[in-house]
């Protein structure tokens, strides 16, 4: 028992470095900081820390809700180009604005396990059908 509280403590430390990492790499916005949260507030909830742990957890539902707008956003951006694509062209200024802000948008919720080239052929090619 000893020896997994020293692994939970120690656990936290490193969880703390990692969010400090992520922050100064990425800022204090992105996907992977929700993640680090949400880690975060397990350990303080394995701990008992349950006031620490609904801090964290807390953080990390704020950070979530903010990308549910993004994923809204990034809707929108992807029904714009669709038609602008279609009715306008590919060569378009106003086609090749939006998808510059789609993939803005798309880069700003991303976890970095998909790139935005991929996601725009997969959705292309779902939303089509």
């Amino acid at each position: 028992m000893i020896l997994l509280v020293q692994y939970i403590a120690e656990a936290l430390a490193e969880y703390k470095k990692v969010l400090a990492i992520r922050q100064k790499i990425f800022g204090s916005e992105h996907s992977s900081i929700a993640f680090t949260y949400h880690n975060i507030a397990y350990i303080y909830y394995r701990q008992g820390d349950y006031d620490n742990a609904l801090i964290w957890y807390e953080k990390t539902l704020e950070l979530k809700e903010q990308y549910r707008k993004f994923d809204k956003a990034l809707d929108l951006f992807f029904d714009a180009y669709r038609v602008r694509l279609d009715k306008l062209g590919d060569d378009n200024s106003e086609t090749k604005d939006t998808y510059y802000c789609m993939e803005i948008t798309y880069n700003e919720i991303s976890s970095m396990g998909v790139t935005f080239e991929d996601w725009l052929s997969a959705n292309l090619f779902t939303r089509l059908k």
